[in-house]
């Protein structure tokens, strides 16, 4: 799909471009009206509720460590409601700042883009569907208010999602802190919240097990994560990991993560008694560190 899209933008383009991979930068006079007035130009689908795919991963990731800590399953349907609203705000919002920065960018400025043709598509449907997005965002969060205030043990965790609203000047300020954050941050949200709502108490805390192997998994996927988008934050001048210390440093960072969330998990009190899900969630990791060895030049 991404490479019938460059062929329409080549084929519309008056002058010479720079092309990177699928990143082509551009100016505003290359293109004409039509083509910039076009909005059929992509066959991409997206999802309609602005960040609400990331639901699907958290609401897995809550059931797999809830069900380890406690040894059974405590997930309701309010709790898998929780973790869309909590995805849909938190990422939503992020990926909703980074359209407004497009949209005011390509407004503004004599040079457009140094965006790949994937964003400007999908940063294109955030902003026609505006109206929709925001109030998603803030349905999401009326409905993490209703989840959270009843529950005095909860009010930190208010102000850690609440204070993802400023998450892009982290970044751009402490992009070298970025993975550990997303490890902090999403271990409070799918491990640590769920078990303080489900008992009322910080008892989960006393489990380093589950919320150390959760860290670590999650620190090493963004990490990974990071290594895919490591040219554009160069770009942008975020110093995540990889633009730090290079591709293989980074993978190294995120095997040793990987390798610390497996044995943390082996040691948690109900692994023998969830033999399955513990399996398969062991195989997962181990599959994430091989794929990515393989990576390595090393």
């Amino acid at each position: 799909m991404t490479f019938i899209n460059n062929l329409q933008i080549i084929n519309k383009i008056n002058k010479p471009i720079l092309s990177n991979q699928n990143r082509i930068v551009f100016m505003k006079n290359d293109f004409d009206e039509d083509f910039i007035n076009n909005k059929n130009i992509s066959f991409d689908i997206y999802n309609p509720v602005i960040g609400a795919n990331i639901g699907i991963p958290l609401n897995i990731l809550q059931y797999i460590y809830t069900t380890s800590h406690f040894g059974e399953n405590n997930i309701n349907f309010k709790l898998i409601l929780l973790q869309f609203a909590i995805g849909i705000f938190t990422y939503g919002t992020d990926r909703f700042y980074d359209a407004l920065e497009y949209q005011k960018v390509s407004n503004n400025s004599d040079y457009i883009f140094n965006y790949n043709i994937e964003k400007i598509n999908y940063y294109d449907y955030v902003l026609d569907n505006y109206v929709y997005n925001i109030i998603f965002i803030l349905s999401s969060y009326i409905y993490i208010l209703y989840m959270l205030l009843p529950h005095i043990n909860s009010y930190p965790f208010l102000f850690a999602l609440t204070s993802t609203l400023n998450y892009r000047n982290f970044k751009k300020n402490y992009g070298q802190l970025k993975a550990l954050y997303i490890g902090v941050f999403w271990t409070f949200g799918t491990v640590i919240l769920p078990c303080i709502l489900i008992s009322n108490d910080y008892s989960i805390l006393n489990d380093p097990a589950i919320y150390l192997s959760s860290f670590l998994s999650m620190f090493a996927s963004s990490n990974l994560l990071d290594i895919k988008d490591k040219d554009e934050d160069a770009n942008e001048n975020i110093n995540t990991l990889p633009v730090l210390f290079g591709e293989n440093t980074a993978i190294a960072f995120s095997h040793i993560g990987l390798i610390g969330a497996m044995i943390c998990f082996f040691q948690n009190n109900n692994f023998d008694e969830n033999l399955l899900l513990s399996g398969i969630y062991e195989a997962q990791i181990f599959g994430s560190f091989f794929l990515n060895y393989k990576k390595t030049d090393n």
